[in-house]
């Protein structure tokens, strides 16, 4: 078996003012939530951007024709310091979801990966593709059934492990174990060479996942990086519901919501 170890694009120029704008609908969204209130958010946002509204607000952005197979929305996430969501506008429950997976499926991550700018303008300084990463939850470490990826910085110490140059950057899965939650969780890991994100991780990972294996029960990250060489590319984990030692697979706390690491960036 795959044994291994919640939560949870900016037009330049818009500012701050969008985001106050935004923030304003964030105190309906109560901590007992309904798990579809992503989704009727969702339908907000598309009456908005159908009706020409910019912003369409509560989103900051809605990308193509609401309900179209590549149409996603990117929402200021409640939490955080510089955290935003992207969300297909179509339903899909998470990413066990079979429409991520097909030959022609959308790549989503992709999307999310672009909103690097978006994450460091509101962290208040531009993050190093080391330092920004993209979260899925599985289905038993998510409150909302909806697809949804979190954007953000990631923790610094995260950070640290994965520039370490003996750590392989191979394209096969290996096992790591990181200090989360109180406790050792375990991940599997593998490299994906490129400045931009070509592939569908989705895909590998359902590709790799033995028989009896699930996707609801796995997390998805997605970190920048670089290998010895200093070649880009993306360190892709996923991480396993586990019963029996309390692991919901809510790989979120690898990501940073006071994005602490902008304080060891370079003064620009």
């Amino acid at each position: 078996m795959f044994a291994m170890g919640r939560r949870s694009v900016w037009r330049h120029g818009l500012g701050l003012g969008l985001l106050l704008a935004a923030s304003t609908v964030w105190p309906q969204w109560g901590h007992a939530e309904n798990p579809s209130q992503l989704w009727l958010l969702l339908q907000r946002c598309a009456v908005q951007a159908e009706a020409g509204h910019q912003p369409p607000l509560p989103c900051a952005r809605v990308s193509g024709r609401p309900g179209a197979p590549d149409s996603y929305a990117v929402l200021k996430d409640r939490d955080g310091k510089a955290q935003y969501l992207l969300l297909p506008m179509q339903r899909t429950s998470g990413l066990e979801a079979a429409s991520l997976i097909t030959p022609q499926a959308h790549n989503f991550l992709a999307d999310a990966w672009a909103l690097r700018d978006l994450v460091s303008a509101a962290a208040g300084a531009p993050l190093p593709r080391q330092a920004f990463g993209l979260v899925i939850n599985s289905a038993y470490g998510r409150s909302q059934n909806q697809l949804h990826i979190h954007a953000d910085c990631m923790q610094p110490w995260l950070v640290r492990r994965l520039a370490d140059p003996a750590l392989s950057r191979g394209e096969d899965w290996q096992s790591i174990d990181l200090p989360l939650d109180g406790g050792i969780r375990h991940f599997q890991l593998r490299w994906l060479p490129g400045e931009q994100l070509d592939v569908n991780p989705f895909r590998l990972l359902a590709e790799h996942l033995p028989a009896g294996d699930d996707m609801a029960s796995h997390s998805l990250v997605l970190i920048g990086g670089y290998d010895p060489q200093h070649r880009p590319g993306f360190f892709l984990l996923s991480g396993h519901h586990d019963a029996a030692t309390g692991d919901s697979a809510n790989a979120d706390r690898l990501q940073d919501l006071a994005c602490h690491i902008v304080e060891s960036l370079p003064s620009h």
